[in-house]
This record gives C-alpha cells, structure tokens and sequence, in this order.
C-alpha cells in the first residue's frame, strides 16, 4: 500500500500541532482554578453575605467570577502577539426595606465585598420598587424616544462584540431621594 507523499508545510504543521500538544496540560494548569482560589472566592463570598446581612438585608446574593482571555493579533497570515490574562470581581445584589440594591468591584478582596455591601446600602435610589414606579408622572413619547448603545457586551469567554442597547424616553419621577446624602 502506498502511502501519499506529504509536503513540508503539512510536516511542519502536524508536527508543531503535536508538539504543541504534549505541553497544552502543563499551560492549561497553571490558569485552573485551585482550592486555594476556591477558599479565597468563598471568603469574599462570606464577606459580602456578612456585611449585607448586618445592615439589614432581607435576602442577599454573591456572585464571583474569575474570567480568562485569550488573544492571537494576526498580520497578513503572521502571528504577531499572543497574549492571556485572568480577572475576576464580585457582584452584589440585596433587599434592604422592600428595596433591591446592586454593587460590585473588580478587587478580589474580602476589605472590597464588605465595601461594595456598604454601597447598596447608600442606594442612588431609595424606595420600595412598587413604589419607585408608581412616582413616575410622566413620560416623553415617540418623539422624544433615544435608543443608547455600546459595541460591546462585556460577556463571554472569549469576550464578544455584540452590539447592546437600550432606549427609554425622558421620565419624571416624583419623591424620590436620588442620593442618600447623610451618607456623604
């Protein structure tokens, strides 16, 4: 039986391919997780939870996320810069008196979770949701309308350049405290 001849370009690609192979576990390690990370997320997790609950949270939820990107630049078929990194942060929502609040940070500290609980306790709004939406007495129309947008999403691992938006027209909202000013 014979076999193909094989050019030098498929050589070269096929053996780089399996070389690269054998030393893809030993990079990949290094970027997985450990217990030690997970025992880090758990205590800011606990951090948060603790401080939330201690200004008066009736419900309260921690998110922790550890991100990883990678990034080939190319140049008329060349590699030109490989590049990987690694964040993380902290997501932070409470119900405090009927009112739902958010936080986060992108520092991967227990000091940070405690500071972003103290933020949603100094809402930009104060007010039962109910009755947020009930002080709405008036509201533009189509005319007034104004679709607002970003390129990109900040979501997914690679991170993805979907274009996002929201629109909403001019409101009015009556009785409402914006800003918690014993607070600052």
């Amino acid at each position: 039986m014979e076999t193909a001849p094989v050019s030098r370009r498929q050589f070269l690609a096929t053996g780089s391919a399996l070389i690269a192979s054998t030393y893809v576990p030993a990079w990949a390690e290094i970027w997985q997780p450990g217990p030690e990370d997970d025992a880090k997320r758990a205590e800011m997790a606990e951090a948060a939870l603790a401080r939330a609950t201690a200004l008066g949270a009736s419900y309260a939820d921690v998110r922790v996320n550890r991100y990883r990107r990678e990034s080939i630049a190319t140049r008329e078929r060349q590699v030109q810069n490989v590049s990987r990194s690694t964040s993380g942060g902290l997501g932070l929502r409470v119900l405090v008196n009927g009112a739902w609040g958010f936080a986060a940070t992108n520092r991967l500290e227990p000091a940070a979770a405690r500071e972003a609980a103290d933020q949603v306790r100094d809402a930009a709004y104060q007010s039962r949701t109910p009755d947020f939406w009930a002080s709405c007495d008036g509201l533009g129309g189509r005319a007034t309308y104004r679709l607002w947008g970003t390129s990109a999403d900040g979501k997914g691992e690679p991170g993805q350049t979907n274009a996002v938006s929201h629109g909403c027209p001019p409101a009015r909202f009556r009785q409402i405290t914006v800003l918690n000013t014993a607070a600052v």
